[in-house]
């Protein structure tokens, strides 16, 4: 295994330029996206009412509380003009018969806009939210509208409404922040996600020496030399592992210095869950590495893979904005996922290594299972 490992590190000058581009393109897309600062961003809508009546006044309210969102009230002249201008991110134009409409349970509600975007389908979720807590409360005024005096119903039902969510809630919970590091880090998670992101185009490309082997078929001649198939292997693998390992880690080293990032937590939890990670991935990549024949398919289909894997994992955003429940299902099956959230919860939030057990398990498990039907695919071939 040593010598093979020692033929692995003289090839190493062949890969140097992919991994100075990799290394590069991490750092680059660490400075794009951590420049773009969500959490001070206000979002604009129009609301245009054309029912007005208490239960849009209430809607309006209802919209007007969420935080991050400015709602600004227009005619559907001046709300057109608005889209048009870009004043306003989108306007929800609702029309006459609009109360009714929610009393019966079917409510349709007409969305301005020029272009979707990730605004926009922010805007669907707040407005569901707000029609919600809207119909809850109309529901209420209404059946006390029948037994108590009108100049006291909205007082009644307001303060029946908060009963109701008392009744529901009735745990009352006081947060209490900290420090500022346990607020979301656009930096943070973007060093973290593309860390990795990009490790494993270095990681499963590394591991295609096995291919070029295959190829060149050298890999037949150094399993008729007296290196034992083991050997052989195992030297792709460790040379493999160790590269990813150290572009991994060196990116949160660089990024203390570069980008000013203050990590928190244990270094040493951290390194598991790289090396757990870069385990998994290598497995991974001698596991694809027996569906093609050269390396021009691997370039052809690692991309496609690893790009969406990092989109399901959360790499290039965090998953807590994903609402659909397929996704975040699909999100579990993904080496990325485990790996940034436990990365996140040791350097951002100081959780202990019981709190990254699980990740690291997953991790090394789904490592296994990909090593094991890896070796059984190349011994197949290999027979």
């Amino acid at each position: 295994m040593i010598a093979v490992i020692k033929l692995r590190f003289m090839k190493l000058r062949d890969d140097i330029k992919l991994i100075g581009l990799m290394t590069a393109m991490t750092l680059i897309m660490i400075a794009v996206f951590s420049s773009i600062d969500y959490t001070n961003e206000i979002i604009r809508i129009g609301f245009v009412d054309e029912d007005q009546t208490e239960v849009t006044e209430l809607l309006y309210e209802r919209l007007s509380s969420k935080e991050g969102y400015e709602i600004i009230v227009y005619d559907l002249n001046d709300a057109e003009l608005a889209v048009k201008d870009n004043d306003v991110t989108g306007a929800y134009y609702i029309r006459e018969g609009f109360t009714e409409d929610l009393s019966s349970g079917s409510v349709q509600i007409e969305k301005l806009l020029i272009t979707e975007n990730m605004s926009n389908m922010q805007m669907d979720t707040l407005l569901q939210s707000a029609i919600g807590e809207v119909r809850n409360e109309s529901l209420i005024l209404n059946m006390l509208a029948s037994i108590v005096p009108s100049d006291g119903v909205k007082t009644y039902a307001k303060d029946a409404f908060e009963e109701h969510k008392r009744y529901k809630l009735p745990i009352m919970v006081e947060s209490k922040t900290i420090t500022e590091e346990t607020r979301y880090s656009s930096v943070k998670h973007s060093v973290v996600g593309f860390s990795l992101f990009f490790a494993m185009f270095t990681i499963v490309f590394g591991i295609s020496d096995i291919l070029m082997d295959k190829e060149y078929h050298t890999w037949d001649r150094l399993l008729m030399s007296p290196i034992s198939k083991f050997s052989v292997l195992g030297g792709n693998l460790v040379m493999t592992f160790a590269l990813g390992f150290i572009q991994v880690s060196s990116m949160f080293l660089v990024s203390k210095y570069l980008f000013k990032v203050d990590w928190a937590g244990n270094i040493i939890y951290l390194l598991i869950i790289i090396a757990a990670f870069v385990f998994c991935v290598t497995a991974l990549g001698m596991f694809l590495s027996n569906f093609v024949s050269t390396m021009g398919q691997l370039s052809a289909i690692s991309p496609v893979i690893i790009t969406g894997t990092a989109m399901l994992g959360g790499c290039f955003w965090p998953l807590e904005i994903v609402t659909a429940r397929p996704l975040l299902l699909l999100a579990n099956i993904t080496p990325q996922k485990w790996a940034i959230s436990s990365i996140e919860q040791v350097m951002i939030h100081g959780a202990g290594f019981d709190q990254i057990a699980f990740s690291v398990i997953v991790l090394v498990g789904m490592g296994i299972l990909y090593m094991s039907l890896g070796s059984y695919l190349l011994e197949k071939k290999s027979a």
